[in-house]
C-alpha cells in the first residue's frame, strides 16, 4: 500500500516537472518570438536634398523632398527605380523664399497621392494631387483649408505627417520652441475638395516643457499607419528652433507609436502607448533629423520601417530598422499629464 502511494506521488510529481517544462519552454519560445529592435541598412542618396516624405504604394517607395523638384520612386529594397518631375523651378534646391515646402504624403484608395506644403507661410498653402497609375498631376491650393486649421486651436503650423486610415486622415503638426505643443489633426478623405466644411479635430500631444531650453522642441515630423492594427507610427525629431521656418541645432530623433487610434479624435490630448530613442538602436542613427516614416512589413513579432533623414545638408539618408512588437513602455520623452 505503501508503494502504491508513493509511486502516485512520484507520477504526480513527474507529470508536475512536465508541465513546468512546457511552460517555460512556451515562454522562452514566446520570449524569442520578439527579436531586439536592429537597423538593417542604411542608404545615402547625396544627390538628392531634404527628403522629407516617403509614401508606400504597392512595391514602390515615393520619396520627395521639401524643396525638390522631383520625386523619387523606390523599390523595397530602397534603389531608385525612377523620377517624377513635379516643379518647373530651375534651381536645384527651390530656395526658401519660394519653395512649396512638401512635408507630408499620403496614399488614397483611389491610387492617388497627396503632398502636401507645410502652410508654415503662405507659398507653402499648396499640394499636388499625382495619380499613381496614369501619372497625372494636378496643383491645388489649400489657402482655405490652412486658414481654418490656424483658428482650430493651432497656434504655429507646420504640418509634416500625413497617415490615410480606411476612415479618416490624420496631420501632423509639428511643435516649435515658440509653441511648444505638437497636433495630430483629423480630417476626412478628400478634404482638399471641400475645404470651407471639412471637419477638423484637433489632438494635442507631446508637450515638453521642461527640455525645450537645453535640447530643443520633440516635434512630429512624419506619420504611418498599420491597417493591419490600427497603430500609429511617429517620427520625432529634436531640434532647437523658435518657429516653423528657420532650421536648428539637430538633436536625437524618436518612434512614437499610438495604438488603436482610429477612435481617438475625440480626445483633447493623447500620449503614445509607446517611445523608442533611435539612436538606441544604432549609434549610426544618433543626431539624424527624422523627417517621414513608411511601414514596409508588419506582423505579430514585429515591424519593418524605412526612416528619412534631412540634416538640412543638402542631402538624404535612409534607414531600414526593425522594431519588435514589445508591450508598451514610456521612457525617454515628455508628455501631457492626462
Amino acid at each position: 500500500m505503501v508503494n502504491k502511494q508513493h509511486s502516485g506521488y512520484g507520477n504526480r510529481g513527474y507529470k508536475l516537472r512536465i508541465g513546468y517544462a512546457v511552460i517555460l519552454l512556451f515562454a522562452v519560445g514566446l520570449m524569442s518570438c520578439n527579436e531586439p529592435d536592429k537597423l538593417i541598412r542604411v542608404v545615402d542618396m547625396p544627390q538628392y536634398a531634404s527628403g522629407s516624405s516617403i509614401e508606400r504604394f504597392n512595391d514602390r517607395l515615393y520619396l520627395m523632398g521639401d524643396d525638390a523638384v522631383q520625386a523619387m520612386v523606390l523599390n523595397l529594397q530602397l534603389q531608385v527605380t525612377d523620377s517624377i518631375s513635379l516643379f518647373e523651378d530651375t534651381a536645384q534646391r527651390i530656395p526658401k523664399s519660394r519653395k512649396a515646402d512638401i512635408e507630408s504624403g499620403g496614399v488614397f484608395s483611389d491610387s492617388t497621392l497627396l503632398w502636401m506644403g507645410s502652410g508654415s507661410k503662405k507659398n507653402r498653402n499648396r499640394a499636388i494631387l499625382y495619380h499613381l497609375i496614369t501619372r497625372d498631376t494636378q496643383h491645388l491650393s489649400l489657402d482655405t483649408f490652412f486658414y481654418r486649421l490656424s483658428v482650430a486651436g493651432i497656434p504655429s503650423l507646420n504640418i509634416e505627417g500625413m497617415a490615410v486610415t480606411p476612415q479618416q486622415v490624420i496631420l501632423a503638426n509639428r511643435g516649435n520652441g515658440n509653441s511648444p505643443v505638437n497636433q495630430l489633426i483629423f480630417v476626412p478623405h478628400h478634404f482638399w475638395k471641400r475645404q470651407e466644411r471639412a471637419g477638423i479635430s484637433v489632438v494635442k500631444t507631446g508637450f515638453q516643457s521642461t527640455s525645450v531650453k537645453k535640447d530643443g522642441v520633440e516635434g512630429l515630423s512624419g506619420l504611418a499607419y498599420s491597417t493591419q492594427y490600427d497603430r500609429l507610427f511617429a517620427t520625432v525629431s529634436t531640434e532647437i528652433s523658435a518657429d516653423g521656418v528657420e532650421d536648428g541645432v539637430i538633436g536625437n530623433s524618436y518612434l512614437w507609436i499610438f495604438d488603436d487610434i482610429s477612435p481617438k479624435r475625440t480626445f483633447t490630448a493623447l500620449n503614445p502607448s509607446k517611445v523608442i530613442a533611435l539612436a538606441d538602436i544604432d549609434p549610426r542613427l544618433k543626431h539624424q533629423k527624422i523627417e517621414a516614416v513608411a511601414l514596409l512589413e508588419e506582423n505579430k513579432h514585429s515591424v519593418r520601417l524605412v526612416l528619412t533623414a534631412d540634416n538640412d545638408d543638402g542631402t538624404t539618408r535612409l534607414f531600414e530598422v526593425q522594431i519588435s512588437n514589445t508591450p508598451p513602455e514610456r521612457k525617454g520623452s515628455n508628455f501631457w499629464d492626462l
